[in-house]
């Protein structure tokens, strides 16, 4: 989980952000870091079968009265921002050095 202490002088790294509707950009930012994991031993070729497990019920946005309603919408915004670090400090950094897409 989020917690401003991650941002202290003793930490050993630069915590950067990204606006999530660019997704597609992350990833293929990432991309040039991150290295596919290739298997050495049959040991790790070894995989699971995938089974879905569904976590929560389906929804529909159209019957979810938050998206028609403006003013409920930044009354949860800012109580999210102003009682949750995370998106605190998401939007403290979008649009600045920190922000990984501010210029491109």
């Amino acid at each position: 989980r989020f917690d401003y202490d991650i941002l202290s002088s003793k930490s050993n790294f630069a915590l950067k952000c990204f606006d999530y509707s660019k997704y597609e950009e992350y990833v293929t930012f990432m991309g040039q870091f991150l290295t596919p994991f290739v298997a050495t031993t049959a040991e790790e070729e070894k995989t699971a079968e995938y089974i879905f497990r569904p976590t929560n019920k389906p929804r529909s946005r159209e019957n979810e009265c938050i998206w028609k309603n403006e003013a409920l919408m930044g009354e949860v915004k800012n109580y999210l921002i102003e009682n949750f670090d995370y998106y605190n400090y998401c939007h403290r950094c979008i649009g600045t050095q920190d922000d990984l897409f501010v210029g491109m």
